[in-house]
């Protein structure tokens, strides 16, 4: 589990780093603008030009990757947080991984094919910058891969702990507090055989147990 955990924490960088370049990369190649000052009439114009072009009502993608990328960021900003202040979400914490990671799927997802759609039309692919753009999908559905391999672990994660906890099974932790995650599940007399210091001392033997012996 330390591995998977390790895993994750590593696709959520690797979306950090998606949304650092996007936002990089829209500023400094797909974003211009200009400020011009006409002294005669003591008046200023800017001109804001997107070569990743525009969407629907005229609306500059360029703001839209700012906003998918930055919204990214602050959510998985947002939820360290929660989960730091609140240990984890009181042991649930793995069930706001599951969905978090379910929405980022799906919002870049939403962002690659959004790009990818406008990027193709012709008044959009005759202007410069096309590498750029085609860089800009790519980064997107990356950080749709990361958040789908954060999903499936995630997934196995909560999967692994429900079968070990409601299957039988029970942790060192559960059996030491008395039972298991599942409303006291694991062997019914954890509590009565748990010491309150040092290892647990480990279950009695039961009627079908191999080291069972009736007398």
């Amino acid at each position: 589990m330390a591995f998977s955990r390790f895993f994750v924490s590593l696709m959520m960088l690797g979306q950090l780093a998606v949304a650092g370049l996007i936002i990089g990369l829209t500023a400094a190649k797909l974003n211009k603008v200009s400020v011009g000052f006409d002294a005669s009439k003591l008046s200023a114009s800017v001109s804001d030009t997107c070569l990743l072009g525009t969407g629907p009502n005229d609306v500059n993608l360029c703001y839209a990757a700012y906003g998918f990328a930055g919204v990214s960021v602050l959510a998985t900003a947002a939820l360290s947080l929660l989960m730091c202040c609140t240990c984890n979400l009181c042991g649930l914490g793995f069930l706001l991984d599951v969905v978090f990671s379910l929405v980022g799927t799906a919002w870049w997802a939403m962002a690659g094919v959004l790009f990818n759609y406008y990027t193709q039309q012709p008044q959009i692919a005759a202007l410069p910058q096309a590498e750029i753009r085609k860089w800009i999908v790519l980064l997107c559905w990356i950080g749709c891969g990361c958040f789908g391999t954060a999903l499936l672990i995630n997934l196995y994660r909560m999967l692994a702990r429900c079968c070990s906890c409601c299957g039988g099974g029970s942790s060192r932790r559960d059996v030491e507090s008395g039972g298991g995650c599942c409303g006291g599940g694991g062997h019914p007399t954890a509590a009565v055989y748990a010491p309150s210091y040092g290892p647990p001392v480990g279950y009695p033997p039961r009627r079908g147990d191999k080291q069972f012996i009736a007398y």
